[in-house]
Order: C-alpha cells, then sequence, then structure tokens
C-alpha cells in the first residue's frame, strides 16, 4: 500500500502518481530545450523551482484525528462544533475546507464568506483571486 503525499497545490496523491507528475514536468522541459525555446526553458525552470519551494514550505492542512473536536460553518451561518468521527458529514466538510481547528479561524472563514456572498450577488465581475 503506497502513503498519500499532499502536492505542491495541495492535491493527494500517492507517490507513484507524484513521480508521474514529476516525469511529465521533465518532460515538458526537455521538449521546450529540444524545441531551442531558451528563453521559455529558464522561464519554466524558474516556475517549477518556485513550486518545489512552495510545496516543502507549505504547512498540511490540519485534520482532526478520531475523537479530536473541530469547528465548522453551519449552513445558516452559526458556528458550532462536532467531535471528528461522530458524524457522516466529517469528511464532507473537511473536503471543501468547512473544517477548522478554532473558533476563531471559523469564525474569521465566515466572514470571508460572507463578503464572497455579498460581492457575487451585488453583481461585482471584479476579478476574484480566490477563484481559479
Amino acid at each position: 500500500m503506497q502513503s498519500k503525499v499532499i502536492g505542491a497545490c495541495g492535491a493527494e496523491g500517492t507517490e507513484t502518481d507524484m513521480k508521474q507528475r514529476q516525469q511529465h514536468n521533465d518532460h515538458i522541459l526537455r521538449t521546450m530545450r529540444e524545441a531551442e525555446c531558451v528563453e521559455y526553458t529558464i522561464d519554466a525552470e524558474q516556475i517549477l523551482a518556485l513550486f518545489e519551494k512552495d510545496s516543502a514550505a507549505a504547512p498540511a492542512r490540519w485534520k482532526p484525528t478520531p475523537g479530536e473536536e473541530y469547528w465548522f460553518i453551519w449552513d445558516t451561518g452559526q458556528i458550532k462544533n462536532q467531535v471528528w468521527g461522530t458524524w457522516s458529514y466529517d469528511e464532507r466538510r473537511w473536503n471543501i475546507g468547512n473544517c477548522f481547528q478554532t473558533r476563531q479561524q471559523a469564525e474569521r472563514a465566515r466572514e470571508g464568506l460572507r463578503e464572497y456572498l455579498r460581492r457575487f450577488h451585488a453583481g461585482e465581475n471584479r476579478p476574484d483571486p480566490y477563484i481559479p
């Protein structure tokens, strides 16, 4: 059984997945070099280096262990707490990012969510840095 690894953007995968991604990146760089795109190759190498530094520095997202308390935003906007592993929604909440170690973190996230929804419903079309 292979262990899970967290990638540069927070994506989970196996060690084999990560090796395949690295091979794919190496293939792209090799193709660019062979096409004599020197400027692009340098840029691509610099960009990939940033991801490597970023992934090494980025901490893994906190996930409660069985029996540990966590906080979340209820559908009404209330902040609630739950013990991990006692409810079927635990994993679902964590998967969408609605799982916080402290009440204060959940409150801060709720304020960001309220602001996002306010702008969305107001029809503001400015670019949002949080949307890919």
